[in-house]
């Protein structure tokens, strides 16, 4: 059996790097750059990997990287390693890149696939199939959890929460086109701008946030009945996880990871950029908050979540997954 070592970019507790941060908690891990500055200094990456080639090469060990340009480059120096896949990675870079260096990299990025690969959802697993079709490399699931836990002692401030994003997969154009309408200028909302995109309010009723540290999402979510996502391609959604687990239920589109997860008596769907049925969805969600039944209910759902979909969970579904295919840390 080959032991596991986790190679990450950089330390960042966000996004799909949470996961990674997560397991190397419990495995063996290398990070190759001290901050996200540095991230285009492709030959400090190159001249760390041909070092951990050459000194890892006679050993038993396995690399593990959720990386795209890492795995490519994993891939051409021979190194072996496991893809985690948590997105769809040619969407992600698709709108950051020229168009001829977008089409080289799907080129090489079609031939990296070679490696053996996991993902985080379903959706992933069904659109690497879909893509690739290299079911013989395909080695199971591991969704990602939230160790956040429920206080129903907090109180209630804002009707909604939205976490604005510059990444146009996030559905920011969507966000903004509907923001202004009347479903929802008359309600209390709180908007996390991270990327900074908001130079003037919307409205008395909207709060915005401009810089948060991770550890107060949690206290956030507590804050709101519901989340909204407007991603149009979620690999698997976390954010929406962890609202769950706070009693702040989601309200996503019929689209991405998320549907691993939420159900229809733990959450609000609409379709994907559709303005009609947004709406229905947030005159549902006004509903929902005057039934205290339904509350008890959504409560109750949220407290099975956080006990299926949890950090402890996902590091076990990792060890099987690893056992089964013959790995170990």
């Amino acid at each position: 059996m080959k032991n596991i070592i986790i190679i990450k970019l950089y330390n960042n507790l966000g996004g799909g790097n949470i996961v990674l941060d997560r397991l190397s908690e419990k495995y063996s891990s290398i990070t190759l750059l001290k901050n996200q500055k540095k991230l285009l200094n492709i030959f400090i990456i190159i001249y760390k990997l041909l070092y951990l080639k050459l000194v890892y090469s006679k050993n038993k060990f396995i690399f593990l990287s959720s990386d795209p340009i890492i795995c490519i480059l994993l891939f051409f120096s021979r190194i072996k390693f496991i893809r985690f896949v948590q997105a769809d990675d040619l969407i992600i870079l698709k709108d950051r890149i020229p168009n001829f260096f977008f089409y080289f990299y799907k080129y090489i990025y079609k031939i990296s696939f070679s490696q053996k690969y996991f993902v985080n959802s379903f959706f992933v697993k069904n659109l690497m199939k879909k893509r690739y079709n290299k079911q013989n490399n395909y080695l199971g699931i591991v969704h990602p959890g939230s160790n956040f836990k429920l206080n129903i002692n907090i109180k209630k401030e804002f009707f909604l929460i939205y976490i604005l994003r510059k990444a146009p997969w996030k559905g920011k154009d969507f966000f903004f086109k509907i923001i202004n309408k009347n479903i929802l200028l008359d309600k209390n909302v709180l908007i996390i701008d991270v990327d900074n995109l908001i130079h003037e309010n919307f409205s008395s009723n909207f709060t915005i946030i401009k810089k948060i540290q991770p550890k107060e999402i949690e206290h956030y979510y507590h804050k709101s009945f519901f989340y909204l996502s407007t991603s149009e391609n979620e690999g698997f959604g976390l954010p929406g996880l962890e609202a769950i687990t706070c009693g702040c239920m989601p309200i996503m589109p019929k689209h991405g990871g998320h549907l691993d997860y939420i159900k229809s008596n733990n959450s609000i769907t609409y379709n994907l950029k559709d303005e009609q049925s947004f709406n229905n969805a947030i005159i549902h969600a006004e509903t929902l908050i005057k039934n205290n039944t339904k509350i008890e209910q959504f409560q109750n759902e949220c407290i099975k979540i956080s006990n299926k979909f949890n950090w402890d969970n996902t590091t076990r579904m990792f060890d099987l997954l690893l056992k089964n295919n013959g790995y170990k840390r």
